[in-house]
Protein backbone atom coordinates (compact mmCIF):
# COMPACT_ATOMS: atom_id res chain seq x y z
CA UNK A 1 0.00 0.00 0.00
CA UNK A 2 1.94 3.79 -0.94
CA UNK A 3 1.33 6.20 1.41
CA UNK A 4 -0.94 8.35 -0.44
CA UNK A 5 -3.64 5.29 -0.03
CA UNK A 6 -2.55 4.74 4.02
CA UNK A 7 -2.91 8.45 4.65
CA UNK A 8 -6.63 8.50 2.75
CA UNK A 9 -7.70 5.41 4.94
CA UNK A 10 -6.26 6.98 7.98
CA UNK A 11 -8.13 10.46 7.32
CA UNK A 12 -11.45 9.11 6.06
CA UNK A 13 -11.21 7.02 9.39
CA UNK A 14 -10.58 9.61 11.40
CA UNK A 15 -13.31 12.02 9.55
CA UNK A 16 -15.97 9.00 9.87
CA UNK A 17 -15.45 8.44 13.77
CA UNK A 18 -16.43 12.77 14.05
CA UNK A 19 -19.16 11.73 11.48
CA UNK A 20 -20.59 8.84 13.09
CA UNK A 21 -20.15 10.28 16.57
CA UNK A 22 -22.19 13.67 15.95
CA UNK A 23 -24.82 12.23 13.37
CA UNK A 24 -25.68 8.81 15.63
CA UNK A 25 -25.45 11.63 18.89
CA UNK A 26 -28.29 13.70 17.31
CA UNK A 27 -30.57 10.67 16.44
CA UNK A 28 -33.23 11.29 20.21
CA UNK A 29 -32.50 7.31 21.44
CA UNK A 30 -28.76 7.87 20.68
CA UNK A 31 -27.55 10.56 22.69
CA UNK A 32 -26.11 9.06 25.13
CA UNK A 33 -23.55 8.82 22.71
CA UNK A 34 -22.77 12.00 22.69
CA UNK A 35 -21.94 12.29 26.29
CA UNK A 36 -18.29 10.71 25.44
CA UNK A 37 -18.01 14.43 24.25
CA UNK A 38 -18.33 15.58 28.31
CA UNK A 39 -16.03 13.46 29.99
CA UNK A 40 -14.28 16.18 31.18
CA UNK A 41 -15.31 19.39 32.68
CA UNK A 42 -13.52 21.59 30.02
CA UNK A 43 -14.81 21.69 26.47
CA UNK A 44 -11.14 22.20 24.97
CA UNK A 45 -10.31 19.12 27.28
CA UNK A 46 -13.16 17.10 25.77
CA UNK A 47 -12.50 18.21 22.04
CA UNK A 48 -8.55 17.09 22.40
CA UNK A 49 -9.64 14.18 24.22
CA UNK A 50 -12.13 12.86 21.27
CA UNK A 51 -9.34 14.02 18.42
CA UNK A 52 -6.86 12.51 20.11
CA UNK A 53 -9.26 9.10 20.51
CA UNK A 54 -10.51 9.20 16.86
CA UNK A 55 -6.25 10.17 16.09
CA UNK A 56 -5.64 6.82 17.38
CA UNK A 57 -8.41 4.85 16.39
CA UNK A 58 -7.46 5.81 12.81
CA UNK A 59 -4.28 5.32 13.35
CA UNK A 60 -4.73 2.13 14.44
CA UNK A 61 -6.90 0.94 11.90
CA UNK A 62 -4.75 2.33 8.70
CA UNK A 63 -1.74 0.20 9.91
CA UNK A 64 -3.73 -2.99 10.66
CA UNK A 65 -5.21 -2.56 6.87
CA UNK A 66 -1.46 -2.11 5.89
CA UNK A 67 -0.11 -4.63 7.78
CA UNK A 68 -3.13 -7.18 6.27
CA UNK A 69 -2.26 -5.69 2.87
CA UNK A 70 1.23 -7.04 3.49
CA UNK A 71 0.44 -10.38 4.63
CA UNK A 72 -1.74 -11.58 1.98
CA UNK A 73 0.34 -10.28 -0.91
CA UNK A 74 2.96 -12.66 1.23
CA UNK A 75 0.34 -15.57 0.60
CA UNK A 76 1.03 -18.52 -1.36
CA UNK A 77 -1.14 -18.57 -4.64
CA UNK A 78 -4.61 -20.65 -3.66
CA UNK A 79 -3.96 -24.11 -5.32
CA UNK A 80 -1.78 -25.79 -8.06
CA UNK A 81 -0.02 -22.62 -10.19
CA UNK A 82 -0.77 -23.44 -13.88
CA UNK A 83 2.80 -23.50 -14.96
CA UNK A 84 3.37 -26.67 -12.45
CA UNK A 85 0.46 -28.17 -14.16
CA UNK A 86 1.27 -27.64 -17.65
CA UNK A 87 4.74 -29.39 -16.43
CA UNK A 88 2.95 -31.88 -14.70
CA UNK A 89 1.11 -32.87 -17.29
CA UNK A 90 3.82 -32.95 -19.95
CA UNK A 91 2.71 -29.84 -22.22
CA UNK A 92 5.72 -28.02 -21.03
CA UNK A 93 9.44 -27.59 -20.62
CA UNK A 94 10.71 -25.88 -17.35
CA UNK A 95 12.78 -23.68 -20.06
CA UNK A 96 9.53 -22.37 -22.15
CA UNK A 97 7.68 -21.28 -18.72
CA UNK A 98 10.52 -19.57 -17.50
CA UNK A 99 10.59 -17.96 -21.47
CA UNK A 100 7.25 -17.13 -20.84
CA UNK A 101 7.08 -15.66 -17.40
CA UNK A 102 9.89 -13.39 -18.58
CA UNK A 103 7.84 -12.16 -21.00
CA UNK A 104 5.35 -11.69 -18.67
CA UNK A 105 7.20 -9.60 -16.50
CA UNK A 106 8.35 -7.39 -18.73
CA UNK A 107 7.67 -3.69 -17.99
CA UNK A 108 6.58 -1.19 -20.77
CA UNK A 109 9.88 0.19 -22.49
CA UNK A 110 11.25 -3.92 -22.87
CA UNK A 111 8.02 -4.25 -24.46
CA UNK A 112 8.09 -1.36 -26.60
CA UNK A 113 11.89 -1.99 -27.44
CA UNK A 114 11.34 -5.64 -28.18
CA UNK A 115 8.79 -4.47 -30.79
CA UNK A 116 10.55 -2.32 -32.58
CA UNK A 117 8.15 0.44 -31.64
CA UNK A 118 10.83 2.37 -29.81
CA UNK A 119 14.80 2.06 -29.80
CA UNK A 120 17.06 1.41 -26.96
CA UNK A 121 18.70 5.12 -27.19
CA UNK A 122 15.12 6.16 -26.89
CA UNK A 123 14.11 4.59 -24.16
CA UNK A 124 17.35 5.28 -22.08
CA UNK A 125 16.89 9.18 -22.87
CA UNK A 126 13.33 8.92 -21.68
CA UNK A 127 14.02 7.22 -18.73
CA UNK A 128 16.77 9.79 -17.31
CA UNK A 129 13.89 12.05 -18.45
CA UNK A 130 11.71 10.33 -16.43
CA UNK A 131 13.81 10.07 -13.34
CA UNK A 132 14.00 13.80 -13.28
CA UNK A 133 10.54 14.69 -12.73
CA UNK A 134 9.57 11.18 -11.08
CA UNK A 135 5.61 12.27 -11.17
CA UNK A 136 4.92 11.34 -14.38
CA UNK A 137 4.74 7.83 -16.14
CA UNK A 138 7.11 6.59 -19.05
CA UNK A 139 4.25 6.24 -21.30
CA UNK A 140 3.69 10.03 -20.65
CA UNK A 141 7.25 10.33 -20.89
CA UNK A 142 7.37 8.76 -24.22
CA UNK A 143 4.75 10.51 -26.32
CA UNK A 144 5.96 14.08 -25.11
CA UNK A 145 9.04 13.15 -26.31
CA UNK A 146 7.60 12.29 -29.43
CA UNK A 147 9.20 8.67 -29.15
CA UNK A 148 5.48 6.62 -29.31
CA UNK A 149 1.89 7.60 -29.92
CA UNK A 150 -0.99 7.06 -27.73
CA UNK A 151 -1.85 4.27 -29.60
CA UNK A 152 1.77 2.86 -29.36
CA UNK A 153 1.34 2.90 -25.58
CA UNK A 154 -1.60 1.64 -25.49
CA UNK A 155 -0.69 -1.52 -27.34
CA UNK A 156 2.40 -1.60 -24.87
CA UNK A 157 0.20 -1.46 -21.92
CA UNK A 158 -1.90 -4.63 -23.60
CA UNK A 159 0.98 -6.29 -23.87
CA UNK A 160 1.90 -6.24 -20.17
CA UNK A 161 -1.56 -7.60 -19.11
CA UNK A 162 -1.77 -10.53 -20.76
CA UNK A 163 -2.33 -13.56 -18.58
CA UNK A 164 0.39 -16.33 -18.69
CA UNK A 165 -1.80 -18.86 -20.51
CA UNK A 166 -2.11 -16.46 -23.54
CA UNK A 167 1.75 -15.72 -23.76
CA UNK A 168 2.31 -19.83 -23.78
CA UNK A 169 -0.64 -19.85 -26.62
CA UNK A 170 1.43 -16.53 -28.45
CA UNK A 171 4.17 -18.28 -28.04
CA UNK A 172 3.16 -21.48 -29.68
CA UNK A 173 3.82 -23.21 -26.73
CA UNK A 174 0.65 -24.69 -26.25
CA UNK A 175 -2.57 -25.01 -27.94
CA UNK A 176 -6.22 -22.90 -26.93
CA UNK A 177 -7.45 -26.46 -26.47
CA UNK A 178 -5.25 -27.72 -24.51
CA UNK A 179 -4.77 -24.51 -22.65
CA UNK A 180 -8.79 -25.08 -22.04
CA UNK A 181 -8.38 -28.20 -20.95
CA UNK A 182 -6.05 -27.84 -18.33
CA UNK A 183 -7.45 -24.64 -16.70
CA UNK A 184 -11.03 -26.86 -16.44
CA UNK A 185 -8.71 -29.47 -14.97
CA UNK A 186 -7.68 -27.12 -12.28
CA UNK A 187 -10.95 -25.60 -11.78
CA UNK A 188 -12.63 -28.82 -10.91
CA UNK A 189 -9.51 -30.17 -8.96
Amino acid sequence: MNRRTWFCLFLGTYAGCWILLLSYGMIGENEHLLRIADIFENDIVNFLFLTSLFFLIALVTAEAVELTHHGTRRLPPFGPRLGDVLIRYGYLTEEQLQEALDIQRMKLGEVLVESGHITRAQLTHALLDQQRNSHRKLGEVLRELGYATAQDIRWGLSRLNRKLGRILVEMGFLRNDDLKQVLIRMWHG
